[in-house]
């Protein structure tokens, strides 16, 4: 995935999509399948998921510090002068 793809959703998504991806590293780093419904799917997720979920955890931590240090650039103030 690209690190970007969690930027700009709401921290309150972001916040329960964390937690939901950091039980599911919990439950599958100990043999044991996984399954929750975000946005309406549901996602099972095994031992072979592992690096995805850590992938996913860091790329939603990202966004969350990203959040925290002010999110995006949305626009550019532009001054021109001297014409």
């Amino acid at each position: 995935m690209d690190k970007t793809t969690f930027i700009g959703l709401p921290s309150a998504t972001i916040d329960s999509l964390l937690t939901k991806y950091v039980t599911a590293l919990e439950a599958i780093s100990l043999g044991q399948e996984y399954a929750f419904s975000s946005g309406g799917m549901t996602r099972r997720l095994t031992r072979a998921d592992l690096q995805m979920v850590k992938e996913t955890i860091a790329e939603l931590q990202y966004a969350k510090e990203t959040a925290a240090r002010g999110g995006r650039i949305t626009h550019t103030n532009v001054q021109i002068t001297g014409l």
